[in-house]
């Protein structure tokens, strides 16, 4: 099954992506735990990204992974169940928000040596288990 999502009007996707903006480098609030995260900016993640696919995982098993569509600010996400959506996304301030059918928003971090997608509205980290060149194809399989 394959959703399409219309964009936002741009206006919206800046203001909240606005209400969210981070510093360049953040520290945990764990006190137990004061690993630096360095955000990663919106030069950096279109050289990791552009025309390429990013797998996610949350807990340790296979959330989605996410194609980013060359030459424009629209990604492709395809659930572990086979089930795509595409939406535009924008970034403010080392935010990236995406139009998933509603406003989901991140920051993208480097953490020693690793890269996650953290919500800024609460939720779980993804950590980002790879980024490559496999397509993403979320067309239905032929039947014979």
């Amino acid at each position: 099954m394959r959703f399409r999502f219309r964009p936002l009007l741009p206006a919206a996707l800046i203001a909240a992506a606005a209400v969210v903006s981070p510093a360049g480098v953040l520290a945990t609030s764990d006190p137990e735990v004061q690993t630096e995260e360095e955000v990663i900016g919106l030069d950096e993640w279109r050289a990791m990204t552009e025309g390429r696919t990013v797998w996610y995982s949350l807990r340790g098993r296979h959330w989605g992974k996410e194609h980013f569509h060359r030459g424009r600010d629209e990604a492709t996400f395809m659930t572990p169940q086979g089930e795509c959506m595409t939406a535009p996304w924008m970034h403010n301030d080392g935010v990236f928000c995406f139009a998933y059918g509603g406003l989901h928003c991140f920051r993208h971090v480097r953490r020693d040596g690793e890269l996650f997608a953290i919500p800024t509205a609460g939720g779980e980290e993804q950590r980002i288990v790879r980024i490559d060149d496999t397509p993403l194809s979320c067309e239905a399989p032929l039947s014979s």
